[in-house]
């Protein structure tokens, strides 16, 4: 009887602890999925991404798929005094990174933006630069620099492709790091594709793509 009632006392303390260790584990996982999702990493670590204007805002807006989740959101708007500003924010509201159109340096850029961070710090620059010769295959090339206003890369149409395409290349070896091609879609959208890494962020080629979006709205606009 002694026996029994000490195997019964044993089997209560193992079944308690038992219990105890799954739900600390389920509490932990419960903590772990709470935790909101970084953004901005996602962006950085995706090789993949998608840009849709989307179908009807009062403003350019653009939102940004990765892996076929929503992610986040490019919103521009038009200042006559200081240019264009492009914000981008992600899933749940938070500004991650702008790019604002300041004044150019040197005369081969047609305009230049500077590229910040979410607490407005200077991360580089996109400068467009545009051609009016007839000899020209391309209608304007971006080039993109960091803080300190080194080249980091380039872009280049690819005039023989079947739909609108761009890549960008490293400034220094010349070798492709990303490719922005337009889709086939009800609105215009964009896929970007990372080539290989660099020091060029994926939020820079983000903003790119909606600066080029624009600027060919702008010209069936005024065709």
């Amino acid at each position: 009887m002694k026996k029994r009632y000490f195997f019964s006392i044993i089997a209560i303390v193992v079944i308690l602890l038992l219990v105890g260790c799954s739900s600390e584990i389920k509490d932990t996982n419960d903590d772990e999925s709470s935790l909101p999702e970084d953004y901005s990493s996602l962006i950085e670590e995706a090789t993949t991404v998608n840009v849709k204007e989307r179908f009807v805002s009062l403003t350019k807006t653009y939102d940004v798929y990765v892996d076929g989740k929503e992610i986040g959101s490019v919103s521009g708007e038009y200042v006559n005094i200081t240019g264009d500003i492009f914000t981008l924010t992600d899933a749940n509201g938070n500004e991650i990174a702008k790019e604002k159109q300041i004044k150019r340096w040197g005369v081969r850029l047609n305009r230049l933006a500077n590229l910040m961070d979410q607490d407005g710090n200077t991360t580089g620059y996109i400068g467009e630069e545009y051609f009016t010769d007839f000899f020209s295959l391309s209608k304007y090339n971006f080039h993109i620099y960091d803080s300190n206003k080194n080249e980091l890369g380039y872009t280049q149409e690819e005039i023989m492709s079947l739909y609108y395409e761009f890549n960008v290349y490293n400034a220094l070896t010349g070798e492709i790091l990303f490719n922005i091609s337009k889709q086939l879609d009800m609105v215009d959208s964009y896929k970007i594709v990372k080539k290989q890494d660099s020091d060029i962020s994926m939020k820079d080629i983000i903003f790119l793509t909606c600066i080029i979006d624009a600027i060919e709205d702008s010209i069936d606009d005024e065709e």
